[in-house]
């Protein structure tokens, strides 16, 4: 058997043995109750229902930019309430969230996004001095052939480019129609993430949506998080392991999070 061939046969039966174990992120998502507090933010708070709903609207959105089931979605995003937005609409997409670290230069970025083939990448350019214009500047077109379109989250000084990629703002995606149904399951791919690198070049990890989703469960019990008073501080980031790990813990439990969009010691 061929690797391409092998690799084909594993993440079927994968697939098969994740979605009998189930359940969706969506599903999983639509367990705790719409008014139930999900995001409390230095400004405001975020109920799951409002979480859902703006999945879908950018559900609908990606697909309007031609985002379908298994395409690659980059998210080079700081802990913000869009990161939960993008993978919860690349779940009911049926597409795959690919985890960029906000502390990436431009090699690593051109890495993931290239190799990853994503098509979309979602930046949030203004957020506290990290040059993400500057740093898209270095990245050669030539290495990221796939990507088709960048999605600006919050305000922009400078407005990315890379190639001829589209820019798009947020508010275009947020302001689409609200997607019925879901057409990723739970054995559908929805999340990469990468290794460290020690020893070479990154590799990806794939994850399916009933991973997470069990996991979440699971570690959010031994979190503590089955208690009805249980309140997550969210400090650690999404793009990696740890921190997807915390939030879908919460969310398997319904728990509200403290969400500050990076960890500030004084400000905790």
């Amino acid at each position: 058997m061929s690797a391409a061939a092998w690799l084909s046969d594993t993440l079927a039966r994968n697939a098969a043995a994740a979605a009998a174990r189930g359940p969706s992120i969506p599903q999983m998502w639509a367990q705790a109750p719409a008014e139930a507090p999900c995001l409390i933010l230095p400004d405001r708070t975020l109920s799951y229902g409002e979480i859902d709903a703006a999945g879908r609207r950018v559900a609908s959105g990606l697909a309007a930019l031609g985002v379908g089931e298994g395409d690659r979605v980059a998210c080079w995003l700081p802990n913000l309430p869009e990161y939960l937005v993008t993978f919860l609409a690349c779940c009911r997409l049926g597409a795959v969230c690919v985890a960029v670290n906000t502390r990436y230069r431009s090699v690593e970025v051109a890495d993931i996004v290239g190799r990853s083939g994503a098509k979309v990448l979602v930046l949030a350019p203004g957020f506290r001095g990290i040059d993400f214009a500057g740093i898209l500047a270095d990245v050669d077109p030539a290495e990221v052939p796939a990507l088709e379109v960048l999605v600006t989250v919050g305000e922009v000084a400078q407005t990315p480019a890379l190639g001829d990629a589209r820019v798009v703002p947020w508010a275009e995606l947020d302001a689409a129609p609200e997607m019925d149904g879901s057409r990723g399951g739970p054995g559908s791919p929805c999340k990469v993430f990468t290794t460290s690198g020690t020893t070479s070049g990154p590799k990806f990890v794939l994850h399916a949506q009933a991973t997470l989703a069990r996991h979440g469960r699971d570690s959010g019990a031994g979190m503590g998080l089955a208690a009805d008073d249980a309140v997550l501080f969210q400090a650690i980031p999404f793009c990696g392991v740890f921190g997807m790990a915390q939030i879908m813990a919460a969310a398997a439990w319904g728990r509200p999070s403290v969400l500050p969009p990076a960890f500030d010691a004084a400000e905790a």
